[in-house]
């Protein structure tokens, strides 16, 4: 993990950051799995071959400054899903959210994927000088 920006991380690692920074440096986070992408490796219990295909949604970091979510528009299973973030987006390390009832809305109308109603949400705002 890193001091400033934006990070994914496997909980123990999450916990020993916290421990030597404190929370004053935390703004937002949140808890999910598997990770999907692990310092530029697939997460190993993927398979090519799985046959379980569902909506999915995640979060990747290309760089601390530059994170990616991303929500599939067909089923996908976590192997191709992984390879998405790792190979086509550029993530080193990504975090699946949600799955089957998986939404996305970016307030632009060409750019919905909204299968279910939206739950729990994560917002993204430019923040103003």
């Amino acid at each position: 993990m890193t001091d400033v920006g934006a990070a994914v991380a496997e909980s123990s690692r999450f916990a020993a950051w916290l421990a030597k920074n404190g929370a004053g440096k935390l703004q937002v986070a949140t808890q999910s799995g598997p990770l999907l992408v692990i310092d530029g490796k697939l997460h190993p219990a993927f398979r090519a071959e799985s046959e379980s295909r569902l909506y999915r949604n995640g979060v990747g970091i290309a760089t601390s400054r530059r994170v990616v979510f991303a929500i599939s528009s067909e089923p996908v299973n976590f192997h191709e899903f992984a390879r998405l973030f790792r190979d086509g987006l550029g993530c080193a390390n990504a975090l699946f959210l949600d799955g089957t009832l998986s939404s996305l809305y970016t307030g632009d109308p060409r750019h919905r994927v909204i299968h279910f109603p939206l739950g729990p949400i994560i917002g993204v705002s430019e923040e103003k000088p």
